[in-house]
């Protein structure tokens, strides 16, 4: 039995945009007042996909991490605080389900240490970084803008960025597993296999240890071998099959519902749930 499902990713797993569906709620989207803030997270949480599947596999509780912009360092560094805080607490592990929708791997994050507070008090402290970084769209300062430049001129390279996406999957289903946690993972936005097949003998080999029908976008390959492939991102799958998107082309709540779905008829499928 699941009591408890944990969801974390970006927009897509956040629900981004869902208040266009209702012009009270998008009224209060652009507002800096922590209140509203707090009205629109939660219309967001009650119509994004892991509010769907939460209904679908019989949870008590659902948690819905996701943030717009979030990167794959924040999912897994909220991720693993959360697990074990549910264990230490004494939830059982066997009721836990782990759903996380990995973003694009170009994203990172920064401990900063100010006094900010935010409409999610997992993110206090924390800053976004991200090629596009902007102060009207992400709120950035000065610092945060200068750091994030010099990051991405003189730190970051899209073969190491790959190789931490990979290490990344890796840590999470190893330590899921090794806690007797159910866990199943995909890709939010644009998929990662073009850049993953760059890597060659790099980060081929990794591939090899992800556990079958535990992220919906790697495969087995014949007997031994597993590939990453192109079409299973829930982008991807918002374009193809013509679900409802919103003015900024993320989903809506049929599209969410949809979704959640599928993610549950793969996770009946490969015996998570």
């Amino acid at each position: 039995m699941i009591r408890t499902l944990y969801a974390n990713g970006c927009s897509f797993t956040e629900g981004k945009e869902l208040e266009e569906e209702d012009p009270e709620i998008l009224a209060l989207a652009s507002s800096r007042d922590m209140a509203a803030r707090l009205r629109v997270r939660a219309y967001r949480n009650k119509l994004s996909w892991p509010s769907h599947l939460g209904k679908l596999v019989g949870a008590e509780t659902v948690i819905n991490a996701g943030r717009s912009g979030g990167s794959n360092a924040r999912i897994v560094r909220m991720t693993y605080d959360y697990v074990c805080s549910y264990l230490a607490a004494g939830g059982p592990a066997d009721e836990l389900l782990v759903c996380l929708g990995f973003t694009h791997l170009v994203r990172a994050e920064r401990l900063v240490g100010s006094d900010s507070r935010s409409d999610a008090p997992f993110d206090d402290d924390w800053v976004l970084m991200k090629m596009n970084l902007s102060r009207d769209k992400h709120g950035a300062t000065k610092e945060d803008l200068r750091a994030n430049k010099a990051y991405y001129r003189y730190l970051f390279s899209e073969e190491q960025a790959t190789l931490t996406y990979l290490h990344q999957l890796l840590s999470m289903q190893f330590t899921l597993s090794s806690l007797g946690v159910r866990f199943h993972f995909h890709d939010g936005l644009e998929p990662n296999a073009p850049l993953i097949a760059k890597l060659g003998v790099r980060g081929h080999h990794l591939l090899r240890f992800i556990r079958p029908g535990t992220h919906r976008s790697i495969h087995p390959v014949g007997e031994r071998a597993m590939e990453f492939q192109v079409g299973y991102s829930f982008e991807e799958w918002l374009i193809l099959s013509g679900a409802p998107r919103a003015l900024g082309q993320h989903p809506l709540s049929e599209a969410h519902r949809q979704w959640a779905t599928l993610l549950h008829c793969e996770m009946k499928d490969t015996g998570i749930v």
